[in-house]
Parts: structure tokens; C-alpha cells; sequence
């Protein structure tokens, strides 16, 4: 026969190999407070559209206390658009404020000066030059010696420029135009005439001609030397 101690230590293992009895809890003992005082409806609600019309649940549209059908705008306004308008067809007058008379122009804010180059201008070559060009003359023309430089616009926009020359460069240099407004990319070439005067003297006249982009903080630089024989 075993001994007690090893039949009281078999007794854990025994049970862990017993079925386990499961209660089930009535569905009836769960809900039996629910909806005694009348506020919880199961199923659906009682409300239903009154009979023999259309009825909606949402928030409808209403016409203001003061709407008088007869003065309501005709379906016909504003067919013709606001070029109806601006050609004296249609009524009312411009949607914008202050835009009745556009067609007679505007005002220019900003942009360069008319009169030419602010005075008092400074034009400083960058440190490194764009490009170099080099032509000759007649020192016995009285007119000079003309040269083009094109100039591809670079900039996303329209951009206005100043153009002339750095300090040190021989008088006898001019350029035109010496100001105006550049294409943007893609655009048209901006065309700058270099024009030399020698006066008569021979030998090489030098200059650093300058285009400044003031808008965009933006200057362009190139190295002019003219052979005058």
C-alpha cells in the first residue's frame, strides 16, 4: 500500500485531469433592469411620417422673413457674363470696387524709373566675369564702332535691369539701352548695343559693363575690349 505523503501529493495532478463545470448566466437576469423606467426602447423607435405627405428628418431650407418672390433676380441674369457688363449690356455695374474704368489703365507700382538710371547708381562688376568680348574700330570714324551683346532672360518673371559701366572703365564706352524691363525664361533676347567713340586715338580702351537686376538681387558682368586702329 503507498504511503500517505505519496498519495497527498498525487491528489493536485488528479484534479488538474478533472472536467470543469461551466455556468451559464441567463440572458433573461442581464437585461431584466433595462428599460424599466421607459427610456431604453428595444427595436426601433415608435416616430413615424405623418401619413399622406412628404416628411424629412434633416434641417430644411428656408427663404429669409423678408423674401418677396417678385423682386427675385429673373433666370436670365447674368447670362451674358461680366463682358456683357464691361460692353454696356446687362445691369449693375463692375463686381470690384474701383475697377469700373479698367480698361482706361492702371497705376504702375514700383518697377524702373522712366527718366533712366537713379542717379547716384553704383554699378560693381561681380568677382567672377560672366563672358569677354572683344571688337575693333576706326580711330579716323567720327561715328565709333557699334557691338551687340545678347542677353538670355533667366528669370521665372518679367525683371527690370539697369545697365552701364564700373568704375575705371574708359569714357569712350557707352551702352543702350541702359535700362528696361528683361523677357522671362524662354522669352525674347534682351539686346544691349555697345557703342565705342575714339575720338580719333588709337589703342585698346577697356571697360567692365554691368547689369544689375535690382528685384532679384541679380547682376550680370562682362569684360569689354575695343582695338582702336
Amino acid at each position: 500500500m503507498a504511503p500517505l505523503s505519496s498519495i497527498l501529493l498525487l491528489l493536485p495532478v488528479a484534479n488538474a485531469f478533472a472536467p470543469m463545470a461551466f455556468i451559464r448566466r441567463s440572458s433573461s437576469a442581464v437585461r431584466a433592469g433595462i428599460g424599466d423606467q421607459g427610456d431604453v426602447q428595444f427595436g426601433g423607435n415608435t416616430w413615424k411620417p405623418d401619413e399622406g405627405k412628404m416628411a424629412a428628418t434633416d434641417t430644411p431650407d428656408f427663404f429669409p422673413e423678408d423674401y418677396d418672390e417678385n423682386e427675385a433676380p429673373d433666370f436670365t441674369e447674368g447670362m451674358g457674363g461680366s463682358q456683357a457688363k464691361m460692353s454696356g449690356g446687362g445691369t449693375g455695374t463692375a463686381d470690384l470696387p474701383g475697377m469700373e474704368n479698367f480698361s482706361a489703365g492702371g497705376t504702375v507700382i514700383g518697377g524702373y524709373e522712366e527718366s533712366g538710371v537713379p542717379e547716384g547708381f553704383e554699378f560693381k562688376p561681380s568677382s567672377v566675369l560672366d563672358e569677354e568680348f572683344n571688337f575693333q574700330v576706326m580711330s579716323g570714324s567720327s561715328k565709333g564702332g557699334d557691338f551687340a551683346i545678347d542677353i538670355k532672360p533667366f528669370c521665372m518673371g518679367f525683371e527690370d535691369y539697369f545697365a552701364g559701366w564700373a568704375e575705371g572703365s574708359h569714357p569712350s564706352l557707352s551702352v543702350s539701352p541702359d535700362h528696361g524691363r528683361m523677357d522671362r525664361r524662354g522669352g525674347d533676347i534682351t539686346t544691349l548695343n555697345v557703342h565705342c567713340n575714339p575720338q580719333g586715338k588709337a589703342g585698346v580702351f577697356e571697360g567692365t559693363l554691368v547689369v544689375v537686376l535690382p528685384e532679384e538681387n541679380e547682376k550680370l558682368s562682362y569684360k569689354v575690349a575695343v582695338k582702336s586702329i
